[in-house]
This record gives structure tokens, C-alpha cells and sequence, in this order.
């Protein structure tokens, strides 16, 4: 029976965490509201955009990412 036991309590094993590994840029909050903006007053969005500048202080992988963004929001 204790050996039953032993066996039970050895494989209910706790699940190891997942490992979330950081993304290599920082989407900027801004250009999330001005993408939801976007379906329902494109007009609004278009204002925000076009004074929109992404900051350099974030990082050169944040900074081409959030242009390169605000290019396609542009587009649309």
C-alpha cells in the first residue's frame, strides 16, 4: 500500500511554469488606441496619427517597429 502511495505522490508532479519570453519591442499603447480608434471614427484617427511620433528612447527595434506601424495605420 505504501509503495501504492509513494508512486502516486511522485507523479503528480507540479506542471513547470511556462517561460514567456520578452518580445525584442514595445508596441506603443498610443497606436493600440488609434488602431481600435480607427474602425469607428477613421477621421479622428487620422488627426492622431498624423501627430503621432514614435520615441527613439525606447529601444531601435521599438522605434522602426512603432513607425513602421504608424506607416500601415497610415495606409489603411
Amino acid at each position: 500500500m505504501s509503495l501504492l502511495l509513494t508512486l502516486v505522490v511522485s507523479c503528480n508532479k507540479p506542471e513547470p511554469e511556462p517561460v514567456v519570453e520578452p518580445l525584442p519591442f514595445a508596441i506603443s499603447d498610443t497606436l493600440l488606441r488609434i488602431d481600435s480608434l480607427m474602425q469607428h471614427d477613421a477621421d479622428s484617427a487620422l488627426i492622431m496619427l498624423m501627430s503621432f511620433r514614435p520615441t527613439e528612447g525606447s529601444g531601435e527595434i521599438s522605434y522602426k517597429f512603432n513607425d513602421n506601424y504608424q506607416s500601415l495605420l497610415l495606409a489603411e
